[in-house]
């Protein structure tokens, strides 16, 4: 007699047929440009059920088809040791098991320390979400910097990030001048500078020249040079179309009219004030805050040893950042000192109040300035810093990590900005301090 019988597969996934098994070498040289998505196993050739398998192979083969630097695979947990014989660690301080999904993140180059150190291996992100493949491309997006969709195309945020960087403000644009080129701002008091960009110089095209060469090709040019935008206080919708969006630079006039600083803020004020606070300032002789030059110029030359692990990473080993002299001073006497400059008693000096934060040290202040309209709900401050000096000040060339507003109270500011987007022909790189 043949009886009912109920019979269960379970599809399994060969691996090793779709999928690469990564070392850590591997890894380490992948990273560099890529970030990988991995499954942990127990074997170097092993099966995963189908669902997984399937998942996998779509991730791969249909959502990042068409993004070269999203890797899959898979890495042998039980065995796996990076080369000074760590087991893989989670950036969370997790405990990685077999069959977790786990993203390495593309690596990002540390020099804010040029001397070698005990090597940091890539740490992980363990996946802890369900195994739907529309809430794991979000994953890798969100890690890897990647705006794909499950189905392979790229998302509505990718397309407009595509649309905003097609767009993007180019002095090109408004002018046509082809090299050696900057945007000139003169910023007046009761005027706000919006540098859109997140990087605050904006424009040079072709110049390989020494730093003070530079200067003096700039100082023959001026004719050249474009001037910025200026605008009338704009709607929300026109600053965040027409400038914040695109990374156009612009003036805007006006912009404080109804700040109590504008007709508050004197000398005077500051003196009664704030006269017994502390002030930390930057003296020079030149009013040059902060330079490059060469270090033959100084007496230690050739007795000074840079490590040679770090000497081989400096692209400008002959040059020197120079840096100002510090001194610590009342409030009352920094005005002094500011009024004595500025009216010729006291000279070949110059002193400069710069990057104070104004909740920090002169939280009071704060009452007298006022969010500007446009950007209510646009724009969330990361920093209210208060510069002050005798007008005789030079800052140097420099990138700047947040967007903008220069505003100036009182007395004027020429800004050059150098456009960004082929910083490769500045000098960005590592120079030694003297």
């Amino acid at each position: 007699m043949i009886t009912n019988c109920i019979y269960i597969f379970t599809f399994l996934f060969h691996i090793s047929s779709a999928l690469k098994l990564f070392q850590p070498r591997e890894i380490i040289h992948l990273l560099e440009n890529s970030c990988l998505l991995a499954v942990l196993v127990d074997s170097d050739d092993v099966f995963l059920s189908e669902d997984t398998g399937q998942l996998l192979r779509s991730l791969s083969e249909v959502s990042f088809q068409s993004e070269p630097y999203v890797q899959f695979g898979y890495i042998n947990l039980k065995s796996f040791r990076w080369q000074n014989n760590q087991t893989l660690q989670t950036i969370k301080r997790e405990h990685p098991s077999v069959n977790d999904i786990v993203l390495f993140p593309k690596s990002k180059v540390d020099r804010t320390c040029l001397l070698p150190a005990k090597p940091l291996m890539p740490k992980v992100n363990v996946y802890k979400g369900s195994r739907s493949i529309n809430v794991l491309v979000d994953f890798i997006n969100n890690y890897c910097d990647t705006y794909q969709t499950a189905k392979g195309s790229v998302s509505y945020e990718g397309l407009h990030r595509k649309e905003i960087l097609k767009n993007l403000f180019s002095v090109s644009s408004i002018s046509d001048v082809t090299s050696n080129y900057v945007f000139q701002e003169e910023i007046v008091d009761g005027s706000c500078d919006k540098n859109t960009n997140k990087k605050e110089n904006i424009i040079c095209e072709d110049n390989h020249e020494h730093p003070k060469s530079f200067q003096k090709n700039i100082d023959q040019k001026q004719h050249e040079i474009p001037k910025c935008e200026r605008i009338k206080v704009p709607s929300k919708d026109v600053f965040f179309h027409d400038y914040l969006k695109l990374s156009r630079p612009v003036i805007i006039e006006g912009a404080m009219e109804s700040w109590p600083a504008m007709t508050k803020w004197s000398n005077k004020f500051l003196r009664e004030e704030y006269g017994d606070n502390k002030a930390h300032i930057k003296l020079t002789p030149r009013g040059e805050f902060e330079g490059v030059e060469s270090s033959e110029l100084w007496d230690n030359y050739k007795t000074f040893k840079i490590p040679e692990a770090v000497h081989k990473q400096l692209e400008f080993s002959d040059l020197v950042v120079v840096r100002p002299a510090t001194l610590s001073m009342k409030f009352s006497e920094l005005v002094d000192l500011i009024e004595n400059v500025s009216d010729g008693v006291v000279k070949n000096v110059s002193a400069y109040l710069e990057y104070s934060s104004i909740p920090n040290h002169l939280p009071e202040l704060e009452n007298d300035i006022r969010e500007m309209p446009f950007i209510v709900d646009v724009l969330n401050r990361q920093h209210l810093n208060i510069w002050f000096s005798d007008g005789n000040t030079l800052g140097k060339l420099h990138f700047d990590p947040f967007d903008n507003f220069l505003c100036q109270i009182s007395g004027q500011k020429q800004v050059l900005l150098f456009e960004p987007h082929d910083n490769t022909r500045l000098y960005e790189a590592h120079i030694p301090e003297p």
